[in-house]
């Protein structure tokens, strides 16, 4: 490994991309079960369940989608910072125990170096530079350490591990990882490090103005109780009414959370509160509740 490492410095050794590609798509399950599991935790649902067909057809994709995002993050990230790396911690000279201090270190730089490229893309899609920047170079770090860890282990056992066999290990790792990140994050939870999503609790007084929706609609909730719509979806079918009628807060149709009762143009209609305290929102569901839309409306500005 070594002899084939300095004589090709730049060639891209088949079991260092697997072993890349398998560290990056075990950290990806990982970081997506959390993520999945912290918006589900701590982001209005809006009243709307997680679908149970959506959530199959996530578990059928995974195992399919994921290993070929970590084969890809591999080639984008890992496997070419882990070659210049090495390259310059070899050209940096010294004895074998000062290159193994210096490695990890030249990782982590030129993983940032190489984060800081790949995340201009990233943020003229929209997401933010240095978010983006952050997130790249902090993925990239566990598939080198990978790298480097299954090279002292082919070095010490004398015989390569096979692109199978290092796939199995990255399988087995996910089998137990994630079950312990559902486990980590629910402890967390249930000991309040993570704060599950309270609705806020609005007084008729705070309810009572102009609320804004998609397409110029418009609800006016009156301190009197009386209500003015304007395109505002009303009914099973959320058709837009023009006509006034009147609003109440209802604490009980929803159970957990309290909503807000307008009726007008013969129709009547639930609107959750929902949002936060220094930033509330009305929402409602549109049309079927599996595949229906969901329309926030926010407090008209001056």
């Amino acid at each position: 490994m070594g002899r084939m490492g300095v004589s090709r410095p730049w060639r891209w050794e088949p079991r260092d991309v697997a072993v890349g590609a398998g560290a990056s798509a075990v950290q990806l399950a990982v970081a997506l079960t959390a993520y999945f599991i912290v918006e589900t935790v701590t982001e209005d649902d809006y009243g709307v369940p997680p679908s149970a067909f959506g959530f199959l057809c996530l578990l059928v994709a995974a195992p399919l989608i994921v290993p070929v995002a970590g084969l890809l993050f591999a080639i984008a990230l890992p496997v070419p910072v882990h070659k210049v790396a090495a390259w310059a911690v070899r050209r940096a000279g010294g004895p074998s125990p000062r290159r193994t201090l210096l490695l990890p270190a030249a990782f982590t730089a030129f993983a940032a170096a190489f984060a800081a490229l790949w995340a201009v893309p990233l943020a003229l899609l929209g997401a933010g530079y240095l978010t983006a920047w952050a997130w790249l170079t902090a993925g990239t770090v566990p598939p080198l350490l990978a790298m480097a860890r299954y090279r002292r282990a082919e070095a010490a056992r004398e015989t390569p591990y096979t692109r199978l066999g290092i796939w199995f290990h990255a399988f087995g790792a996910t089998v137990l990882l994630v079950p312990a990140t559902v486990g980590a994050l629910a402890l967390a939870t249930m000991g309040g490090v993570i704060e599950e999503y309270e609705p806020p609790q609005l007084t008729a007084g705070r309810l009572a103005g102009e609320w804004e929706g998609p397409d110029e609609a418009l609800i006016q909730l009156d301190a009197d109780g009386g209500a003015a719509l304007i395109d505002a979806p009303m009914g099973p079918e959320g058709e837009g009414c023009q006509g006034v009628g009147d609003w109440s807060i209802d604490e009980e149709e929803y159970g957990y959370r309290d909503a807000v009762r307008v009726t007008g143009c013969g129709d009547e209609q639930f609107w959750l509160i929902a949002g936060t305290d220094s930033r509330p929102e009305l929402s409602v569901l549109v049309g079927d509740p599996d595949v229906g839309d969901v329309r926030i409306f926010l407090p008209r500005t001056p």
